[in-house]
């Protein structure tokens, strides 16, 4: 009887584990509260580099929703993707989509371990949600299938979009991404 109550006691436990992991799904995403918002450092010496960390423990993370505009028709949007994991780690900046209603992403990242897949997000800041997303194929820890770039195409002209970035697992992601018309 003991052994049935640990077995249980254990099932249970990881029922509980696993159903605290984040989905990747687009339909399942609800962004973080304000309360919970920590914004990332940035730093413009260098080319306008922002550094997108999105370690737990970490203070430098981009979790949340930006509240600031970058204006891409003037120049890119860099970003330094350090610890891309389960969160949705956002850039630091919201954009407005070029003359054709399309945003650009091109990204170059590794992991950190087992391949991995990464999604890309369009979030829709005006209507607040998800408005469409990309999945990358398993990118290795040597860089292989880490290179890509896609288009969010036919947004809303008027709109404010943010781009994130989140790992298929638990597996972290790094290296960098650019935003750009």
């Amino acid at each position: 009887m003991i052994k049935r109550k640990k077995l249980v006691g254990i099932f249970l436990a990881l029922i509980f584990a696993f159903s605290s992991i984040p989905a990747g799904f687009a339909t399942a995403f609800q962004p973080n509260t304000e309360e919970e918002q920590i914004i990332a450092t940035t730093s413009d010496s260098s080319g306008n580099i922002n550094v997108l960390d999105g370690r737990i423990s970490d203070l430098l993370r981009s979790t949340a929703i930006p509240k600031d505009f970058h204006d891409l028709s003037k120049s890119n949007y860099n970003a330094d993707l350090k610890a891309v994991v389960v969160r949705l780690l956002y850039t630091n900046y919201y954009f407005k989509p070029n003359a054709s209603n399309e945003i650009h992403v091109s990204w170059d990242v590794a992991a950190e371990g087992n391949p991995i897949a990464m999604h890309i997000y369009c979030y829709d800041m005006d209507e607040k949600k998800v408005v469409t997303s990309w999945t990358t194929g398993e990118i290795s820890s040597d860089g292989s299938n880490g290179e890509g770039g896609l288009k969010f195409y036919y947004l809303n002209p008027d709109h404010k979009y943010a781009v994130a970035f989140q790992s298929a697992g638990l597996i972290t992601l790094t290296g960098s991404a650019v935003i750009h018309h």
